[in-house]
Protein backbone atom coordinates (compact mmCIF):
# COMPACT_ATOMS: atom_id res chain seq x y z
CA UNK A 1 0.00 0.00 0.00
CA UNK A 2 0.94 3.42 -0.55
CA UNK A 3 2.38 5.47 2.20
CA UNK A 4 -0.54 6.25 4.77
CA UNK A 5 -1.94 10.00 5.25
CA UNK A 6 -2.90 10.68 9.18
CA UNK A 7 -5.45 13.60 9.27
CA UNK A 8 -5.03 14.46 12.82
CA UNK A 9 -1.72 15.28 14.07
CA UNK A 10 -0.51 18.38 16.22
CA UNK A 11 3.02 19.85 17.39
CA UNK A 12 3.18 22.35 20.37
CA UNK A 13 2.57 22.15 24.00
CA UNK A 14 -0.82 21.08 25.61
CA UNK A 15 -0.20 22.46 29.70
CA UNK A 16 -3.06 20.29 30.22
CA UNK A 17 -1.73 16.97 29.07
CA UNK A 18 1.53 15.24 30.35
CA UNK A 19 2.89 14.33 26.60
CA UNK A 20 6.17 14.26 24.46
CA UNK A 21 4.39 16.44 21.34
CA UNK A 22 7.43 17.96 20.30
CA UNK A 23 7.74 18.11 16.05
CA UNK A 24 10.87 15.41 16.36
CA UNK A 25 8.62 13.03 17.80
CA UNK A 26 5.74 13.49 15.70
CA UNK A 27 8.65 12.96 12.65
CA UNK A 28 9.35 10.15 14.42
CA UNK A 29 6.39 8.42 14.28
CA UNK A 30 5.55 8.98 11.02
CA UNK A 31 8.71 7.62 9.77
CA UNK A 32 8.51 4.15 12.28
CA UNK A 33 4.63 3.55 10.69
CA UNK A 34 4.48 4.39 7.37
CA UNK A 35 2.70 7.80 7.44
CA UNK A 36 3.74 9.20 4.25
CA UNK A 37 1.32 12.55 5.33
CA UNK A 38 0.53 14.10 8.10
CA UNK A 39 -1.88 17.14 8.69
CA UNK A 40 -1.19 19.06 11.59
CA UNK A 41 -0.92 22.63 13.25
CA UNK A 42 0.75 24.33 15.85
CA UNK A 43 -0.96 24.17 19.17
CA UNK A 44 0.10 27.66 19.67
CA UNK A 45 -3.09 28.49 17.80
CA UNK A 46 -5.49 26.66 19.74
CA UNK A 47 -4.08 27.71 23.27
CA UNK A 48 -2.61 31.05 21.80
CA UNK A 49 -3.18 33.15 19.30
CA UNK A 50 -4.52 31.27 16.34
CA UNK A 51 -2.50 33.93 13.89
CA UNK A 52 0.87 33.09 15.49
CA UNK A 53 0.59 29.41 15.49
CA UNK A 54 -0.91 29.42 12.02
CA UNK A 55 2.16 30.80 10.98
CA UNK A 56 4.34 28.47 12.76
CA UNK A 57 2.36 25.97 11.25
CA UNK A 58 2.65 27.44 7.61
CA UNK A 59 6.84 27.49 8.09
CA UNK A 60 7.13 24.45 9.61
CA UNK A 61 5.37 22.68 6.75
CA UNK A 62 7.17 24.80 3.88
CA UNK A 63 10.52 23.08 5.38
CA UNK A 64 9.03 19.70 5.41
CA UNK A 65 7.22 18.18 2.77
CA UNK A 66 5.62 15.14 4.47
CA UNK A 67 3.64 17.55 6.50
CA UNK A 68 0.44 19.48 5.43
CA UNK A 69 -0.50 22.34 7.07
CA UNK A 70 -4.08 22.91 8.73
CA UNK A 71 -5.19 25.97 10.11
CA UNK A 72 -7.03 26.95 13.37
CA UNK A 73 -9.45 29.66 14.35
CA UNK A 74 -10.89 30.54 17.41
CA UNK A 75 -13.89 31.93 18.05
CA UNK A 76 -13.57 33.09 21.05
CA UNK A 77 -11.39 35.70 19.46
CA UNK A 78 -13.50 36.55 15.89
CA UNK A 79 -15.10 39.99 16.06
CA UNK A 80 -16.51 39.40 12.66
CA UNK A 81 -13.78 39.76 10.12
CA UNK A 82 -10.69 38.33 9.01
CA UNK A 83 -7.46 40.56 8.67
CA UNK A 84 -5.31 39.68 5.23
CA UNK A 85 -2.92 37.95 7.36
CA UNK A 86 -5.76 35.39 8.35
CA UNK A 87 -7.00 34.88 5.20
CA UNK A 88 -4.29 33.79 3.18
CA UNK A 89 -2.89 31.08 6.17
CA UNK A 90 -6.51 30.09 5.39
CA UNK A 91 -5.96 29.91 1.41
CA UNK A 92 -2.63 27.99 2.20
CA UNK A 93 -4.15 25.27 4.34
CA UNK A 94 -5.49 21.88 3.65
CA UNK A 95 -8.15 22.04 6.23
CA UNK A 96 -9.25 24.29 8.97
CA UNK A 97 -9.72 23.01 12.75
CA UNK A 98 -11.88 23.85 15.79
CA UNK A 99 -11.77 22.82 19.22
CA UNK A 100 -14.22 23.91 21.18
CA UNK A 101 -14.00 21.58 24.01
CA UNK A 102 -10.05 22.64 24.84
CA UNK A 103 -10.91 26.51 23.91
CA UNK A 104 -14.42 26.02 26.00
CA UNK A 105 -16.95 28.07 23.73
CA UNK A 106 -20.61 26.03 23.07
CA UNK A 107 -20.80 24.86 19.40
CA UNK A 108 -23.91 26.83 19.13
CA UNK A 109 -22.06 30.32 19.69
CA UNK A 110 -22.29 33.03 17.99
CA UNK A 111 -19.00 33.94 16.63
CA UNK A 112 -18.62 30.47 15.58
CA UNK A 113 -21.90 30.83 13.49
CA UNK A 114 -20.85 33.95 11.89
CA UNK A 115 -17.39 32.12 11.63
CA UNK A 116 -18.84 28.90 9.08
CA UNK A 117 -20.69 32.41 7.10
CA UNK A 118 -17.36 33.69 6.23
CA UNK A 119 -16.14 30.39 5.03
CA UNK A 120 -18.88 29.71 3.28
CA UNK A 121 -18.71 32.98 0.99
CA UNK A 122 -15.22 32.18 0.01
CA UNK A 123 -14.48 31.68 -3.21
CA UNK A 124 -13.23 27.98 -2.48
CA UNK A 125 -14.38 27.10 0.91
CA UNK A 126 -12.18 24.25 3.08
CA UNK A 127 -12.79 21.19 4.89
CA UNK A 128 -13.29 21.79 8.32
CA UNK A 129 -12.50 19.59 11.01
CA UNK A 130 -14.63 19.99 14.74
CA UNK A 131 -13.37 18.30 17.87
CA UNK A 132 -15.98 16.69 19.74
CA UNK A 133 -15.87 16.57 23.21
CA UNK A 134 -19.43 16.12 24.17
CA UNK A 135 -22.76 14.69 23.68
CA UNK A 136 -25.19 17.29 22.03
CA UNK A 137 -22.27 19.06 20.04
CA UNK A 138 -22.63 16.84 16.71
CA UNK A 139 -26.26 17.49 17.12
CA UNK A 140 -25.91 21.27 17.04
CA UNK A 141 -23.28 21.24 14.19
CA UNK A 142 -25.58 19.47 12.06
CA UNK A 143 -28.21 22.68 12.69
CA UNK A 144 -25.35 25.43 11.87
CA UNK A 145 -23.32 23.45 9.47
CA UNK A 146 -25.67 21.10 7.11
CA UNK A 147 -25.61 23.31 4.20
CA UNK A 148 -22.20 23.78 4.57
CA UNK A 149 -20.72 23.48 0.91
CA UNK A 150 -17.33 21.44 1.86
CA UNK A 151 -16.57 18.28 3.97
CA UNK A 152 -17.02 18.05 7.18
CA UNK A 153 -14.76 16.21 9.41
CA UNK A 154 -15.71 15.01 12.75
CA UNK A 155 -12.84 14.34 14.84
CA UNK A 156 -11.80 12.61 18.56
CA UNK A 157 -15.48 10.72 18.29
CA UNK A 158 -15.64 7.83 21.03
CA UNK A 159 -17.95 5.22 22.28
CA UNK A 160 -20.44 7.71 24.24
CA UNK A 161 -21.36 9.81 21.01
CA UNK A 162 -20.82 7.38 18.33
CA UNK A 163 -24.20 6.69 17.86
CA UNK A 164 -25.03 10.60 17.67
CA UNK A 165 -22.15 10.56 15.09
CA UNK A 166 -23.92 8.19 13.46
CA UNK A 167 -27.48 9.57 13.18
CA UNK A 168 -25.98 12.46 11.86
CA UNK A 169 -23.62 11.62 9.31
CA UNK A 170 -26.54 9.50 7.70
CA UNK A 171 -28.37 12.73 7.20
CA UNK A 172 -25.41 14.57 6.20
CA UNK A 173 -24.11 12.54 3.26
CA UNK A 174 -21.12 14.89 2.22
CA UNK A 175 -19.79 14.60 6.14
CA UNK A 176 -16.69 12.24 7.36
CA UNK A 177 -15.52 10.84 10.26
CA UNK A 178 -11.71 10.22 11.79
CA UNK A 179 -10.42 7.31 13.56
CA UNK A 180 -8.39 8.73 16.14
CA UNK A 181 -10.82 7.89 18.99
CA UNK A 182 -12.94 4.99 17.09
CA UNK A 183 -10.78 2.53 19.46
CA UNK A 184 -14.36 0.30 20.85
CA UNK A 185 -14.31 -3.42 19.16
CA UNK A 186 -16.11 -3.06 16.22
CA UNK A 187 -16.59 1.10 16.03
CA UNK A 188 -14.15 1.54 12.41
CA UNK A 189 -16.01 -1.81 11.28
CA UNK A 190 -19.54 -0.62 11.65
CA UNK A 191 -19.06 3.14 10.41
CA UNK A 192 -17.47 1.46 7.45
CA UNK A 193 -20.09 -0.89 6.71
CA UNK A 194 -23.37 1.12 7.81
CA UNK A 195 -21.98 4.17 6.33
CA UNK A 196 -19.43 3.35 3.39
CA UNK A 197 -15.42 3.54 3.39
CA UNK A 198 -15.56 6.66 1.94
CA UNK A 199 -16.78 8.07 4.76
CA UNK A 200 -14.08 7.13 7.11
CA UNK A 201 -10.46 9.18 7.17
CA UNK A 202 -7.40 7.89 9.38
CA UNK A 203 -6.58 9.97 11.84
CA UNK A 204 -4.22 8.88 14.72
CA UNK A 205 -4.13 12.59 17.37
CA UNK A 206 -0.51 11.65 17.21
CA UNK A 207 2.10 12.81 19.37
CA UNK A 208 -0.22 12.51 21.92
CA UNK A 209 -1.59 9.67 21.05
CA UNK A 210 0.01 6.25 19.70
CA UNK A 211 0.63 5.85 15.87
CA UNK A 212 0.88 2.28 16.64
CA UNK A 213 -2.04 1.63 18.61
CA UNK A 214 -4.25 4.21 16.10
CA UNK A 215 -2.57 1.64 13.07
CA UNK A 216 -3.74 -1.50 15.24
CA UNK A 217 -7.06 -0.78 16.13
CA UNK A 218 -7.41 -0.22 11.92
CA UNK A 219 -6.08 -3.58 11.20
CA UNK A 220 -8.34 -4.82 13.90
CA UNK A 221 -11.16 -3.76 11.97
CA UNK A 222 -10.98 -6.66 9.40
CA UNK A 223 -11.34 -4.17 6.17
CA UNK A 224 -10.76 -5.42 3.01
CA UNK A 225 -7.91 -4.13 1.11
CA UNK A 226 -10.18 -1.52 -1.17
CA UNK A 227 -11.84 -0.22 2.04
CA UNK A 228 -8.41 -0.07 3.75
CA UNK A 229 -6.84 1.71 1.11
CA UNK A 230 -9.95 4.28 1.23
CA UNK A 231 -9.78 4.81 5.16
CA UNK A 232 -5.61 5.48 5.04
CA UNK A 233 -5.09 7.50 2.17
CA UNK A 234 -7.38 7.72 -0.94
CA UNK A 235 -10.36 9.74 0.90
CA UNK A 236 -7.68 12.01 2.40
CA UNK A 237 -6.32 12.77 -1.17
CA UNK A 238 -10.44 13.42 -2.63
CA UNK A 239 -11.83 15.60 0.80
CA UNK A 240 -8.66 17.65 1.24
CA UNK A 241 -7.44 18.22 -2.46
CA UNK A 242 -4.15 15.95 -1.14
CA UNK A 243 -1.59 16.41 -4.24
Amino acid sequence: MDDIIDVNTLFGSLPQLNADMTLETLQNMMERHGIGNACTLSTTGILIDPDTGNTQTRATCASNSSLLPVATLNPKRFYGTLSPVATMQIEDCCLIRFFPGIQEWPVDFAPFRAILSLLKRMEKPHPIMVDISASGQITTLMSLANDYPSPIILASVDSTVLSEAFLVMKNCPTWLIETSHLIATGAIAYMVQSLGAERVLFGSGAPVRSVASALQVLEAAGLDEKSSSLVMRENAIRTLGIR
